[in-house]
Order: C-alpha cells, then structure tokens, then sequence
C-alpha cells in the first residue's frame, strides 16, 4: 500500500501519520499470521475446528505468500528508519561543515 502511495505522489520522506498507519498495518498483518492458525473453515459442508487440519490448510495455502509480504514490510520499516537516522545525521555534519 505505501510504496504505490509514495511513488503516486512523489514522497521522498513520509509524514508522521503515514508512518504510523504504515506500522500499524504491518503490526496488524504479522500478528493476523499466528492468528490464521485458529480460523476455523468449511469443508464438505461443515466447519473445521482441528487446529491441526487448520493449520496444514494454511501452510499449504496462504501462508508463505502472508510471511513473504510481512518480512517485506518490516523491511521497508527498517530501512526506511535506517535511511531517516543516515540523512539526518548527514544534516547534521552539513550543519558542522559550515561552521
């Protein structure tokens, strides 16, 4: 969602708010994963509760595809704080450099 956003409009750098709707989502998506291993499904007209069936059907179906997009947005969080810390220390040696 923010990487399509920020290449929409051209943002270099993100606002506070969009940071924290950015960790928020990735917050709620990684723990949606451990969550997915107790969501019950219908099959053959009734409801699966066994955690073990539930837990093959995910692994199986969409887990892979939910830890690949989650690593990923961590990911992004992380180097997007990495690169924040490099550019404002870099300002910060600018700043020195004219003194």
């Amino acid at each position: 969602f923010m990487i399509p956003f920020m290449q929409a409009f051209y943002k270099k750098e993100m606002s506070p708010t969009l940071a924290a709707m950015m960790l928020f989502s990735t917050i709620f998506w990684t723990l949606d994963i451990p969550m997915s291993f107790f969501v019950g499904y219908h099959s053959g007209g009734l409801i699966e509760m066994r955690v073990s069936r539930i837990a093959l059907r995910y692994l199986k179906s969409w887990f892979i595809p939910d830890i690949a997009i989650a690593t990923l947005d961590w990911l992004f969080i992380c180097l997007g704080m990495a690169s924040s810390e490099t550019t404002a220390s870099n300002e910060n040696s600018a700043g020195l450099a004219r003194v």
